[in-house]
């Protein structure tokens, strides 16, 4: 029932993973700025808030309480130019990471995200719940994976800024 939602989180996150392919562990660390996270802080908040997100998910699909979410225009989560406040705890660090290290976190995070979902009953009254989201308050069941992947786009966006700003060198004429 979430075949279109999982096809495009594995989507995005292929678009993440291709981008890194070729960079080193000190390219991955590398900061442009202070003020700007590396690709390897970026990859580490994917990680903690697919966790994060994860566990919304399993906890909204276990609480019976749970009331129907409204669908939510989440195309809003690509418009850059609305900044929003990462929590202190997704909020990367400044400790560096390998490249194996963020690989496996990242995989680790989409291996939970799919058993929880693989693991609910395939009954309609999950995929209407209200989920807890960050962001819109409540979201469905459909649009909390959607969620997923368009925060991953939005970053997948930052991510190719990072590398431009870090490694692009002009041709002189």
């Amino acid at each position: 029932m979430l075949d279109f939602e999982l096809k495009s989180i594995e989507m995005i996150r292929n678009k993440v993973l291709v981008t890194i392919d070729g960079l080193s562990d000190e390219q991955l660390n590398k900061k442009v700025s202070e003020d700007r996270w590396s690709v390897a802080q970026l990859l580490n908040h994917l990680y903690t808030s697919e966790q994060g997100f994860t566990s919304l998910i399993k906890a909204g699909l276990e609480n019976p309480e749970s009331k129907e979410a409204k669908k939510r225009p989440l195309l809003l989560m690509l418009d850059r130019s609305q900044k929003v406040k990462v929590p202190d705890e997704l909020a990367p660090t400044d400790v560096f990471m390998t490249k194996e290290k963020l690989l496996q976190c990242l995989s680790e995070s989409r291996e939970g995200l799919l058993k929880v979902l693989n693991e609910m009953d395939d009954n309609e009254e999950n995929y209407t719940k209200g989920i807890p989201n960050p962001v819109f308050k409540y979201l469905n069941l459909a649009q909390s994976v959607e969620f997923i992947g368009l925060h991953e786009l939005r970053h997948w966006e930052q991510l190719n800024e990072i590398i431009i700003d870090s490694f692009y060198v002009p041709v002189a004429n």
